[in-house]
């Protein structure tokens, strides 16, 4: 459970490393479409999943100054607790009560024996909610009805969204708009063409394993922000001026309270 804890610490760092450049560079292309900058977003999930570390020919990592034996990168160097007890105070009473005293743990060497375990927790209760959420979504989509082929329709969905890895469904809630209904076909149909729904999955998957890392968090929150606005970018292209405004009233509205994302919405949903 440590060495594995301990490679999952290293893939956590350099994935930040990634994902920090990833991020400056992101805003630098601010004017560029958002679907460049989802490539970009590749290398950090695969850093983030793969203890396999990429070298160039002379031995060095690609991603950091950090070794690599046997083909993992190691950033940091693993803690070592062998002599760090502490010498017994002086004694000055009687010689034979002048014994040799053993120290208690260092509060660090407690904290790295139990920090693996917190870990494995960690990602047993993200999990968890993950599924129990998932549940939660597949009894409400129980009770809808095909309107079109691949398009379901349910007065208790709250709110669209695309469920499935392989051949993904769209579910609507009851009593939209033409209109609006248009709108959303448009803009899941979009997330279904680029197969969002399984970058979304993978990326929820480093988002596990990382659950104690607030710079992945922050990735997770820049990656499924950029997957939106390319799949709205992609539901816009060819359209005219009427459907545009169309367009954005919808998701105007939609944010606004039609929408929302609450706690029991799967991260990997779109």
């Amino acid at each position: 459970m440590e060495t594995l804890f301990w490679t999952v610490l290293n893939m956590s760092l350099a994935g930040t490393a990634v994902a920090a450049f990833v991020a400056v560079f992101r805003a630098l292309l601010k004017r560029a479409p958002r679907f460049v900058t989802l490539f970009l977003w590749a290398p950090v999930l695969l850093r983030l999943l793969s203890p396999v570390s990429f070298t160039a020919p002379n031995g060095a990592s690609i991603f950091g100054d950090g070794s690599v034996k046997n083909g993992r990168i190691e950033l940091l160097s693993r803690p070592s607790f062998t002599g760090s007890a502490v010498p017994a105070a002086p004694y000055m009473g009687e010689p034979a009560a002048n014994a040799a005293v053993s120290a208690p743990a260092s509060v660090l060497e407690v904290l790295w024996a139990v920090a693996p375990y917190l870990w494995a927790v960690g990602i047993a209760v993200f999990l968890a909610w993950q599924f129990l959420a998932f549940l939660r979504l597949r009894r409400l989509t129980k009770t809808a009805a095909e309107v079109e082929f691949g398009v379901f329709e349910s007065a208790a969905i709250p709110a669209p969204f695309a469920l499935g890895l392989f051949t993904p469904k769209i579910y609507l809630p009851t009593g939209l708009s033409e209109t609006a209904r248009a709108c959303v076909l448009r803009h899941e149909r979009a997330h279904i063409a680029r197969h969002d729904p399984l970058w979304k999955l993978l990326a929820v998957l480093a988002l596990a394993v990382h659950w104690f890392n607030p710079f992945v968090w922050l990735a997770f929150s820049l990656f499924s922000r950029d997957l939106e606005t390319a799949s709205d970018e992609k539901a816009l292209r060819g359209a005219d001026d009427a459907f545009r405004a169309d367009y954005a009233e919808t998701l105007l509205r939609l944010s606004a309270g039609e929408r929302p994302r609450v706690f029991w919405t799967p991260a990997f949903v779109e």
